[in-house]
């Protein structure tokens, strides 16, 4: 059971580790309790901005947002945090209120994690690495689903080829394969650009007769 454990400390550790070169952009009113944030902020090591109100755009050199939301300023927060963004920033919420449309908000910008107001020092270093865990979590995991859906496109087009040349050429499933990674290995290209040459053939061309002759040059052994 020591591994996990010795694993989840040494993740800790280079979050910790990071948080001098954190650029933190601060979103809250300049008053005295963001004024504090900031000061601690500051002495944990990060890179500090503030600004206020609610800008309309985020540097995309800014690593971790921390942002008040307020009941009245949803619409605001959608159009800063929107959907369109790739790999954006880690996301603190600060809240005075937990109702409904607030909390909502919240789960709407993706916040990694939540400050409640009033600010206290304490609890801001465990949230801001918590969040940075979380937001490495989510980018590896997002990661990972990309990978997933490239192999699974990736896989429906050769199979569309497959297809494409058992019915044109007469052949079994397996003959078929052996074509296109022939041909891959040939070309010193992937079995997927085969598959895509072979159904863009299919498709641009518009007589069955010129498609099978570009996709008879494709070479069966057999």
């Amino acid at each position: 059971m020591r591994k996990p454990i010795n694993r989840s400390l040494s993740q800790t550790q280079s979050i910790f580790e990071t948080l001098r070169s954190l650029r933190v952009l601060i979103v809250h009113p300049k008053d005295r309790e963001g004024e504090e944030l900031i000061r601690h902020l500051n002495r944990i090591g990060c890179q500090v901005e503030a600004v206020w109100p609610i800008p309309t755009e985020i540097e995309p050199r800014t690593d971790v947002v921390i942002i008040m939301v307020r009941e009245d300023q949803t619409r605001q927060l959608q159009d800063l945090f929107n959907d369109d963004r790739k790999l954006g920033p880690t996301i603190i919420a600060l809240v005075d209120y937990e109702i409904p449309t607030v909390l909502q908000a919240v789960l709407d910008i993706g916040a990694q994690a939540v400050i409640g107001k009033p600010i206290r020092p304490f609890g801001v270093l465990t949230n801001l690495i918590l969040a940075r865990q979380n937001w490495s979590l989510e980018n590896h995991l997002n990661g990972k689903i990309r990978k997933l859906e490239r192999k699974v496109a990736g896989m429906k087009k050769l199979n569309h080829a497959k297809v494409l040349l058992m019915k044109l050429h007469d052949i079994c499933e397996e003959e078929a394969y052996k074509v296109i990674r022939d041909q891959a290995m040939a070309k010193r290209v992937t079995t997927e650009e085969i598959a895509n040459s072979i159904i863009n053939a299919n498709d641009i061309l518009s007589t069955g007769t010129t498609t099978r002759g570009m996709v008879d040059k494709l070479k069966i052994v057999e």
